[in-house]
């Protein structure tokens, strides 16, 4: 919202390919393909955790914010948090259609 522009949270790739775990870009889609296209502005980007931890849902490996901050497309989006060296419990990062987030605790992981 802040840009008055679509926004990507995409997840990094590599090795330790573990959805957002591998870590991740975010980066304006001033054309609007969905694609990080040359000249297309990084805004941040976070380094792949620690091997054992994941975050993702299995498919999911890219959320889009509109101008207004609602998702593209406006879907709930369930994304898990978990680490191998914390046990069968980890974390829910849940983000809804209109761009608010809430994350639950003690959530069984894979």
């Amino acid at each position: 919202m802040k840009r008055g522009a679509v926004v990507y949270v995409t997840a990094g790739g590599g090795a330790n390919a573990a959805g957002f775990g591998s870590g991740w870009t975010v980066w304006v889609d001033q054309n609007g393909n969905g694609i990080q296209d040359a000249g297309e502005a990084t805004i941040r980007s976070h380094a792949a955790f620690a091997a054992g931890t994941t975050i993702a849902d299995g498919t999911t490996t890219r959320v889009g914010f509109g101008g207004s901050g609602f998702q593209i497309p406006a879907l709930l989006r369930t994304l898990k948090v978990c680490n191998s060296a914390s046990g069968p419990l980890g974390y829910a990062l849940q983000v809804l259609p209109n761009g608010l987030s809430d994350v639950a605790i003690n959530v069984p992981c894979p």
